[in-house]
Formats: C-alpha cells, sequence, structure tokens
C-alpha cells in the first residue's frame, strides 16, 4: 500500500496546490490552458506521494437529468503508475468528505453526491462490480457513456431524492 497525503484544496486559492495542479495536467497533456482558470476554481484535493503531486481532482455542480437530482461533476486526473486506483479512492473519500458538509451548509443547492466518469480503460477494468466499496467510498454504477465509458455516482450518506 502507497503512502498517499491528501491535501483539501475546496474554496481555497492556495498558489502551491494550483501550481502542483497544473503540473499534473501537463504531464498528463490534458485541460487546455484556456480552461485551467476555470477549473482551478473547483479544485477540491490534490493527492501527493512525497513532495510529488499524483493527482487532483476538480468538481462543479451540474443538473443530472437522468437522476432527477443536482450532483458534483467530479472530474480526476492522475499520473499512471502502481498506485493509480488507490489515489482515486483516496481523491474520491476527500471530495466526500469536504462537499457533503458543503452541501449540507448550502441546501439550495439540492447537491445529492458525486458524480463521475471513468475517462479510460484501467478503471473499467479495476471496478467489474455494480457497487464498489472501498473504505468510506461507495460507488454504484449509473450507466455508460455512449463510447462505453463507465458512469459512477457517490451518494452522499443519508441523502433522500426529492419527487
Amino acid at each position: 500500500m502507497t503512502n498517499i497525503d491528501l491535501r483539501v484544496a475546496w474554496k481555497k486559492d492556495d498558489p502551491v496546490l494550483r501550481r502542483d495542479t497544473e503540473a499534473v495536467w501537463d504531464a498528463l497533456n490534458t485541460v487546455y490552458p484556456r480552461e485551467r482558470e476555470d477549473r482551478l476554481k473547483e479544485l477540491v484535493a490534490v493527492a501527493y506521494e512525497g513532495e510529488t503531486a499524483i493527482g487532483a481532482c476538480t468538481a462543479r455542480a451540474i443538473e443530472c437529468k437522468v437522476l432527477r437530482t443536482h450532483v458534483f461533476y467530479l472530474r480526476a486526473a492522475i499520473l499512471p503508475g502502481a498506485s493509480h486506483d488507490e489515489a482515486l479512492i483516496h481523491l474520491l473519500s476527500a471530495a466526500k468528505n469536504v462537499l457533503q458538509p458543503w452541501a449540507s451548509a448550502h441546501p439550495d443547492e439540492r447537491l445529492k453526491g458525486i458524480l463521475l466518469m471513468f475517462d479510460s480503460d484501467a478503471f473499467d477494468a479495476l471496478y467489474g462490480e455494480p457497487v464498489v466499496h472501498r473504505g468510506d467510498v461507495e460507488l454504484v454504477l449509473t450507466g455508460y457513456t455512449d463510447e462505453g465509458r463507465q458512469i459512477r455516482m457517490l451518494w452522499f450518506d443519508d441523502v433522500r431524492l426529492e419527487k
């Protein structure tokens, strides 16, 4: 098991976390420069191995019509390596621990959980179960994109859906 350190970035403007997130994006050749400022405002957490950033996640509130609710749409960028899936679970756990209380404190937003899409074949192979339990993370398969990528939902604790 790898020692992964998480640093929470939600609603902070930490220049070190921003810089390290951009370094991950650069290494993966992802997130266009014109989109970065908006994405950095949505930064939730950054994962580190030692002093090296290995992943980061951002989240934005969206309406998910197929689920008839509002959710955080989470996007994670993780460097390839042996700790790839572990880093994702750590980032999801951090996101839940930060976004769930924020959603409770902002009930008018009606946010019920975290939606994510597995945009890598590695995730599809790792998570062949319809419901995945890892620590405090429970990912429920809710469907597939047109390209065949999994769509997963992490529901907040004690959430109730609206009619």
